[in-house]
């Protein structure tokens, strides 16, 4: 029977276009690895009040390793003028990047990441825009993780009505993680749009929704106060090229947390993680 997973397994990796695997790792993994993705309304929860320790607390009472979080203030009148990421960074000990989506009263406002993880690199896509309305980005990090690199990115999407501009985004999306098929990637973020929508449908040409992998019931994310839809997602390469890859990540437990916190509610994902050899 172990020898009959062992082939199972193996022929499951040269599915994703990998040629190897160790017996051990195919049987055990080596790591977890906890994804979370979070608007975090700026900070404000649904009861009026500004309080980023409480968004911090949800961050390292669950253990996250790499959290995306969208609706990010920085240097705004609003917020009480605050580096929101410097604020999170220091109350989570964890590495923090922002990338800016549009100026906005004397700050900015835009993405975030926090990673338990060294970041090599940060870079920040504008998207292309044609209609007048709040522009939107997509940020992405370069981190250093066992001894590879490992892809994040993190975007919020475009929210009226008529998709034309999430469609457009997308594009650009799709566009920028072909640039790195033989890496692995997570794409986190506010899509702001249903899991049937053509916009989700466009990204699983190339990524798996963990969600529909490893979760369980609805897991809708908005509104905190009135539940009624998913918005919210984590993604991982679906059937990506990944001939050189090293690392491969399996979603075993997906999960909304219940919090006022937001106007949102955070994802979470947890990954097995294994060793390609």
């Amino acid at each position: 029977m172990k020898n009959n997973f062992q082939i199972l397994f193996v022929i499951i990796f040269t599915h994703f276009g990998v040629m190897h695997i160790s017996a051990d790792d195919s049987l055990h993994p080596v790591d977890t690895l906890r994804v979370m993705s979070y608007n975090i309304h700026t900070g404000v929860g649904v009861d009026g009040v500004f309080d980023l320790s409480r968004i911090a607390n949800i961050i390292t009472e669950h253990d996250i390793d790499i959290a995306g979080l969208q609706e990010i203030d920085q240097g705004v009148e609003r917020t009480e003028r605050v580096n929101t990421m410097k604020i999170l960074s220091e109350l989570t000990g964890m590495h923090a990047v922002f990338g800016k989506a549009i100026e906005f009263q004397g700050g900015e406002y835009g993405n975030g990441i926090l990673s338990r993880f060294p970041v090599i690199e940060k870079r920040n896509h504008a998207y292309t825009f044609t209609q007048t309305g709040e522009h939107r980005a997509l940020l992405y990090v370069f981190l250093e993780y066992e001894h590879d690199t490992l892809l994040v990115m993190n975007t919020h999407l475009d929210h009226r009505p008529d998709d034309a501009e999430r469609m457009k985004s997308v594009e650009e999306i799709l566009s920028i993680a072909s640039k790195y098929e033989d890496m692995p990637m997570f794409l986190l973020g506010d899509i702001n749009d249903i899991p049937d929508s053509r916009v989700v449908g466009k990204l699983q040409e190339r990524f798996n929704d963990v969600w529909e992998e490893a979760g369980e019931g609805t897991g809708y994310t908005f509104h905190t106060e009135d539940l009624n839809r998913r918005i919210d997602y984590i993604f991982y390469p679906g059937t990506m090229d990944t001939k050189s890859a090293r690392i491969y990540f399996k979603p075993v437990n997906a999960y909304t947390i219940q919090t006022p916190a937001s106007d949102h509610l955070p994802v979470v994902v947890e990954f097995e993680v294994y060793y390609v050899r």
